[in-house]
């Protein structure tokens, strides 16, 4: 994982203070509220007092006339054909409505795209389908909004159209019987940030009228909306909230036999779920479909009452979770090894690679993961028949979709939002991308991947009602996260593996007060930090349960030197790329990271003095401080000694592998070329 700026959120104690007297809230609490800008009745309420009659309200343009024309063709059996999308969202969506309309006796099917031959949303193939099936109503959920060409077409079958939606509008609305998108200019909804399950909930709430049984409603479709909110990453605010609270309290006694199959297959059924558990064991296998083959069996799995049939999809979605596990993983693999061969990629500040065949259903989580290591916007591309598909990751403060948009006039297709896009190129054109969005964005830095810490704690005032005060803020999700606390000056007492040796066990001190945190997926040969180390943590705390006796939980996210400041180790490393591409440099700053002999004299020393030969490169700079060395020429010293056959060097992202080589003669300096690269500038 990429070194991440840390970000103490900003604390107006005077604020919290009277949030607390006039809430008659605890001050932790309060404090929160005031960190995450919770400070009017409004947001308060929002925040901590749930009013599930929001859920009534269909105040949105145009669902009248969606209901109209759904009952009429209810009414007169004429055929429905609810089309939605491959992903949890689209496929949660589609079963919601196609449940609901079978159980009022409509004459309905559905449709989801094919990732692979339709792509996303309606396309006029499509339409053809569905005119041969005599469908007289589509009802799109989660797509139709920028479908003018295939309504039109659809139109000209005699086939209306209801579209529902929740992506931003274009500027030439489709010719639909009804649109329904609380992101056109004249939806009167005060809220707009829903999924298009959540959309689709609304349909039904409406369709019910003055009929309507909210509970009813809510016990039969919840658990559903619950899965496509979380797994579309939609801001978990407002009625989002609201949807997953609820959902979470109902999925455990689920009326469908499809999704307790699911939960037992990712075992976590009879569990009390969270958000997390939702967007991190379901949702991937409801995408494993929709990226390996086809989605329309988890709808299948979602509305059939056969216990065979769902739990012989069940075993499908699991298997096909697994493939693409090995799927990701060889992708991954064959990145690694091009940015292993061609080091001069990761100099760039957007980190853009592509390979052939790759299967473009996994890319996007390729480029999450390369993101993940490499603290860059990234974007993977996959060629194949003279086209490249791509798919982009980003970082909060850079717009990925700004990027690639610059090369609009020449992509064949192109969608998205600030951190995630695709699109379609020719081959032939992907240079001509690569030097566009360098040329653009070489005018101003991307930000530094960050890391936001809700506010410090004393480990002494560390408790279990801390917890039981976080938790009143959950479910936590996009816009509303899990806060991150800054346990700092700890010093590290004992290491300990546990889990058969895949996570690790701290222990820490503070002014004699001890705590125990939880590093998970970490070995003790992956941890660079010794015993007597004084570290700051960055932690999420939860309670955990043992015999009847509850105790407190503190979790790792993330932890540096408590005398290191990563911003200045980030520029450091961004000065080296500079250097390393020839570009600029001014001569102070050249002369202030240019090593001398001195500087190479005791690095060498060290390393071969050292008894490790695996170096996290931010930790040995660190303990190189007494040298005053900066993190800049550290880099290039060792590119230096692996350039002129010093040591063998294997670079694994931060993981640097050293050997050191056996020289029979002195070494000269002045023969380096990247030495007397820096001496030319």
């Amino acid at each position: 994982m990429s070194i991440k700026n840390w970000e103490v959120l900003k604390l107006n104690k005077e604020k919290a203070a009277f949030i607390a007297e006039k809430y008659n809230l605890p001050p932790f609490l309060a404090a929160l509220l005031d960190i995450r800008e919770a400070v009017d009745s409004k947001k308060i309420k929002e925040l901590l007092f749930d009013d599930y009659l929001q859920l009534k309200n269909v105040d949105f343009i145009d669902m009248n006339k969606a209901v109209l024309r759904i009952k009429e063709a209810i009414g007169s059996s004429q055929k429905i054909c609810v089309c939605g999308d491959y992903d949890a969202d689209g496929v949660t969506a589609t079963s919601l409505l196609y449940s609901y309309f079978e159980s009022l006796g409509a004459n309905v099917i559905y449709y989801i795209p094919s990732r692979e031959n339709d792509g996303y949303g309606l396309n006029k193939s499509i339409i053809d389908k569905l005119h041969a099936e005599n469908v007289d109503l589509i009802v799109t959920v989660d797509n139709g909004i920028t479908a003018v060409d295939e309504i039109s077409y659809a139109k000209s079958f005699n086939i209306d159209v209801v579209i529902t939606d929740h992506h931003k509008v274009p500027k030439v609305l489709p010719d639909a019987c009804a649109i329904v998108d609380p992101h056109r200019n004249d939806c009167t909804s005060e809220f707009k940030d829903f999924a298009g399950v959540g959309l689709a909930f609304k349909l039904i709430v409406a369709m019910e009228g003055e009929d309507l049984d909210l509970d009813f409603v809510i016990e039969n479709y919840i658990d559903l909306v619950l899965i496509g909110t979380v797994g579309d990453i939609v801001p978990l605010k407002g009625q989002n909230r609201l949807f997953v609270k609820l959902g979470l309290e109902h999925i455990s006694r689920t009326n469908s036999v499809g999704l307790r199959a699911l939960l037992e297959k990712a075992r976590i059924f009879g569990k009390k779920l969270t958000a997390t558990n939702v967007a991190f064991n379901i949702v991937p296998r409801i995408n494993a479909a929709g990226r390996l083959s086809s989605t329309e069996k988890v709808v299948e799995l979602f509305t059939s009452d056969n216990e065979e049939k769902v739990l012989a999809i069940a075993s499908e979605l699991e298997a096909e979770n697994m493939k693409r596990k090995e799927i990701e993983a060889d992708i991954l693999s064959q990145a690694e090894m091009i940015l292993q061969n061609e080091p001069k990629r990761l100099l760039e500040q957007i980190l853009i690679i592509e390979g052939h065949n790759w299967h473009h259903g996994v890319i996007g989580i390729v480029a999450a993961r390369l993101l993940e290591k490499y603290g860059k916007p990234t974007i993977v591309l996959t060629k194949f028949d003279g086209i490249a598909r791509g798919s982009a990751r980003s970082i909060e403060g850079f717009s990925i979709y700004d990027a690639i948009n610059v090369c609009s006039d020449y992509l064949i297709k192109f969608g998205g939002h600030p951190m995630a896009a695709g699109f379609d190129i020719k081959v032939e054109n992907i240079e001509r991308l690569k030097n566009d969005i360098e040329a653009f964005w070489g005018k101003s830095e991307v930000p530094f991947p960050s890391l936001e810490i809700s506010c410090k704690l004393n480990p002494a005032t560390l408790s279990l009602d801390m917890v039981e005060q976080v938790k009143l803020l959950e479910p936590f999700g996009k816009d509303n996260p899990k806060p991150v606390f800054g346990l700092y000056d700890m010093k590290l007492c004992s290491i300990e593996p546990v889990g058969q040796g895949k996570h690790l066990r701290l222990k820490f001190n503070r002014d004699n007060q001890s705590i125990t945190a939880m590093k998970f997926f970490t070995t003790a040969e992956e941890f660079y930090y010794i015993e007597g180390d004084l570290l700051d943590l960055a932690v999420t705390l939860d309670k955990s349960e043992f015999n009847g006796r509850e105790s407190l939980s503190v979790f790792i996210e993330d932890m540096k030197f408590s005398q290191l400041d990563n911003e200045i180790l980030l520029k450091q490393k961004r000065l080296y790329e500079t250097i390393k591409k020839s570009e600029y440099l001014d001569l102070v700053s050249l002369e202030k990271v240019f090593p001398t002999r001195e500087d190479f004299s005791y690095v060498y020393k060290c390393i071969k003095t050292s008894r490790l030969k695996v170096f996290d490169v931010n930790i040995l700079y660190f303990r190189l401080k007494e040298y005053n060395l900066d993190f800049c020429k550290l880099l290039l010293i060792f590119d230096v000694m692996a350039e002129l056959g010093l040591i063998d060097l294997n670079i694994n992202g931060d993981i640097y592998g050293v050997k050191i080589k056996g020289i029979e003669k002195k070494v000269d300096l002045n023969s380096s070329s990247i030495l007397n690269g820096l001496k030319r500038v």
